[in-house]
């Protein structure tokens, strides 16, 4: 399915207010063996329940982590800490 250039404009441009509106997460622990982008340090944001998987879903101890370039991964709750602005 081949999305138009409104529809891609309004996907990344959502993506990047919600980018900088939203509260930020620094990632405590190595992700990397999920995905190569999430290592310890990262810095990311709570991503939207419809990008979250089934952990943050049907479980309080999980939240989708998406990061900037818009990949998100549940994690834990105590793998991530907030970071001040």
């Amino acid at each position: 399915m081949n999305e138009s250039a409104w529809e891609y404009e309004h996907r990344v441009l959502s993506r990047e207010n919600r980018w900088e509106h939203q509260e930020k997460f620094c990632l405590l622990v190595d992700l990397t063996k999920y995905a190569p982008e999430f290592h310890a340090g990262v810095i990311g944001i709570e991503g939207r329940s419809s990008s979250s998987g089934v952990w943050a879903r049907g479980s309080d101890r999980f939240f989708p982590f998406e990061l900037q370039s818009g990949r998100c991964l549940d994690v834990l709750w105590k793998s991530v800490k907030r970071v001040e602005p």
